[in-house]
């Protein structure tokens, strides 16, 4: 072979590696950009992909014991201490949150109380305003909070997941 044809044919080999490098380049810059498109989600987003998620698979439920303002204002006085979820009709957290306290509820076997506030009255809501500072400053739903004793012992403001609904239970020894 003379040396214009060994140098054509290197030529020829060089091209084809330069152009599976670059296509490799190529593929491998694509895969990042998409990966990192998939992940620039925010954190309340994947929060609420999650417990959206949660709320859809708590296909086993048990409801939890509506109640008006009345017995609402009876379990805040009671010396023992009362779970109650407040909730408000058209709250979408709220449609995510009651599957996933449900779903809870039917697993481990105790009762939660529940109220809707878009389903009182002026006066009923304002009950509920009057009884605790907590709800001077107004509050969003849902909001789960045990009660007791003429307080507010604790509560969770908002959506949360069912690992963070299972501690707070836990804490309080309505689960193990």
């Amino acid at each position: 072979m003379s040396k214009t044809k060994e140098q054509e044919q290197s030529t020829k080999i060089v091209k084809v590696v330069l152009t599976a490098v670059v296509l490799l380049i190529l593929t491998v810059i694509a895969f990042l950009v998409t990966d990192i498109e998939r992940d620039t989600k925010s954190d309340s987003e994947k929060y609420l992909d999650k417990a959206t998620e949660e709320s859809k698979s708590a296909s086993k439920r048990k409801k939890t014991q509506e109640i008006d303002v009345e017995r609402y204002l009876e379990l805040y006085e009671n010396s023992e201490k009362s779970v109650v979820l407040i909730t408000r009709s058209g709250c979408e957290y709220c449609k995510i949150a009651v599957p996933i306290i449900e779903n809870i509820l039917y697993e481990e076997k105790f009762d939660i109380y529940s109220i809707d506030i878009g389903k009182l009255t002026n006066e009923g809501r304002q009950e509920i305003a009057d009884s605790n500072s907590y709800f001077e400053e107004g509050f969003a739903t849902p909001v789960l909070l045990l009660i007791g004793e003429n307080e507010i012992k604790d509560k969770i403001e908002g959506l949360a997941t069912k690992y963070e609904y299972k501690k707070f239970f836990k804490k309080y020894g309505y689960i193990k």
